[in-house]
């Protein structure tokens, strides 16, 4: 009786001390703040030459499905800005999302609006603000 106690002492003992000192499995730590996939794309309302890239007044920046994530003013904006919601600049059925006033202030707005048609941003073609803009297409 003695013995078998002994025994089963001494192979509690190994066993605590494999659990203890075995080599530990360490999983992969996964960084970012998003899942692979929902990464927001940026674009800019800077051009070379003074005005948007695409028509008078309206910029496309996205054609397809997707969310805005934040607008970036990086200097003063002198007119106003509208987001909408189309898939064209001659989408009759376009929503607005956003507005900016005339001279809103320099900082970071964010939004994580749905825009179920495409993203266009509309500014006065002669005061263009200089911002950038984060946004995820589906």
């Amino acid at each position: 009786m003695n013995k078998i106690f002994s025994t089963l002492i001494v192979v509690g003992l190994l066993v605590i001390g494999f659990g203890v000192y075995s080599p530990k499995q360490t999983s992969i730590v996964k960084v970012g703040s998003v899942a692979q996939s929902n990464e927001y794309q940026a674009t800019t309302t800077y051009s070379k030459l003074g005005a948007p890239l695409f028509g008078t007044a309206q910029t496309i920046i996205s054609n397809k499905s997707g969310v805005l994530g934040s607008v970036v003013i990086t200097g003063a904006v002198a007119g106003p800005m509208r987001f909408m919601n189309a898939s064209s600049t001659t989408d009759i059925s376009s929503t607005t999302l956003v507005v900016f006033p005339n001279s809103t202030a320099v900082g970071t707005y964010t939004f994580d609006i749905v825009a179920p048609r495409g993203l266009i941003l509309e500014t006065s073609a002669s005061l263009l603000p200089t911002t950038t803009i984060t946004f995820r297409s589906n």
